[in-house]
């Protein structure tokens, strides 16, 4: 058997998502890298590791090209491609990777066993925040420089070809997480990212909530407020990148079943100071959709992890940042009752101007001022 067909087969366990069949390509002594930038000693150590690594994914397809051979002795040094699809677990979306492979291989018999496998990373795409950029050495030879993103690239050019505009929109920035808890900041212009389908931002923005400590349990209640706000595929969007930067969320409370009318009517005069027409309609005319309704406003804005204070500036900036003027000033003065000052719902209102532009600060200003 060549070495490379020592290869495909380790490829081919891995691809049944059998990691302890895969090892036995190895030496027991073997030492193995996986994109990490360290060595794993022993062939049941890195098993444990590919295990583990294997459990993110729901499909992989490993493709091995360029192999080339060269002999040390009686040992086999096997250089290989690979490019690497990947189907994520959790989110359902793609990783692609394209990395480079040495293994050396000792004499087993009449085939051959890996002594030392080591991972270099070319490129991917998406990139992933749990694997470090410097783990992508690029092609041998040669030093690289750490991969471009593009959006960093795109603001960088944006800097220096306006460095006045950029330098006064980081103000703006800084300026809202100087009026809010840095965290929520984070979480709010996430939302509104999400709302305007701005992916790279959306991204971002979670890793400032989380950089801010922004509770786990309070990023997860968020999807809800988004729910009731923009709909499903928003809150989706939302969920999905949260599931990238904080992590699979935790099971939430059961819902009981239980539904009292009087109370929820009872609830929404609270609530908005009165009961809207709209709300009345959906009582007067389906049970159902009244009560659908109900669950999605009581349990999603007042009743999950979410203090109801951050749940209302969380909604100014949704809407600040989609122009609803009317909902703005609907939120904020829900957001008064809860006990928010001023320069807190100013903050909120300023760190959407990054996502929305300063067209949407005049709607935002005439709800605050109104």
């Amino acid at each position: 058997m060549e070495p490379v067909d020592v290869l495909y087969r380790y490829f081919d366990c891995i691809d049944r998502q059998d990691p302890m069949a895969a090892v036995q390509n190895f030496t027991e002594d073997a030492r193995a890298e996986v994109m990490t930038g360290k060595f794993l000693d022993g062939r049941d150590r890195i098993g444990r590791a590919l295990g583990r690594i294997l459990d993110a994914y729901a499909r992989t397809s490993h493709h091995v090209t360029n192999e080339r051979v060269e002999m040390d002795g009686e040992n086999a040094i096997l250089t290989t491609y690979v490019y690497a699809y990947h189907r994520m677990k959790a989110t359902g979306g793609t990783w692609h990777l394209w990395a480079r492979l040495v293994d050396v291989m000792v004499p087993h018999g009449e085939s051959w066993l890996i002594k030392e496998h080591r991972l270099t990373g070319l490129d991917a795409i998406p990139s992933r925040r749990e694997i470090p950029d410097d783990w992508y050495g690029g092609h041998h030879g040669k030093e690289w420089d750490p991969i471009p993103h593009p959006s960093a690239m795109a603001a960088r050019a944006i800097e220096v070809s306006n460095p006045g505009p950029a330098h006064g929109l980081q103000m703006i920035r800084d300026a809202a997480a100087g009026l809010l808890d840095p965290g929520l900041a984070g979480m709010i212009a996430a939302a509104a990212a999400a709302a305007k389908n701005q992916p790279v931002v959306l991204r971002e923005s979670l890793e400032r909530a989380l950089a801010g400590g922004f509770p786990k349990e309070q990023a997860w209640a968020t999807p809800a407020v988004v729910l009731i706000s923009r709909g499903q595929a928003v809150s989706e969007r939302l969920a999905e990148a949260l599931i990238e930067v904080y992590g699979e969320p935790d099971p939430g409370p059961a819902f009981d079943g239980t539904f009292d009318k009087d109370a929820t009517l009872a609830y929404f005069q609270k609530y908005f100071d009165g009961i809207p027409p709209r709300i009345q309609l959906l009582a007067d005319r389906s049970q159902q959709a009244f009560e659908g309704y109900t669950l999605m406003h009581r349990l999603g804005l007042r009743e999950g992890a979410l203090p109801p204070v951050s749940v209302e500036l969380i909604l100014c900036g949704i809407n600040g940042s989609e122009f609803q003027t009317e909902f703005v000033k609907i939120h904020a003065d829900a957001a008064r009752r809860m006990g928010a000052t001023e320069d807190q719902l100013f903050g909120a209102l300023l760190s959407i101007i990054p996502i929305a532009g300063a067209a949407a600060w005049p709607g935002a200003a005439t709800a605050l001022l109104s």
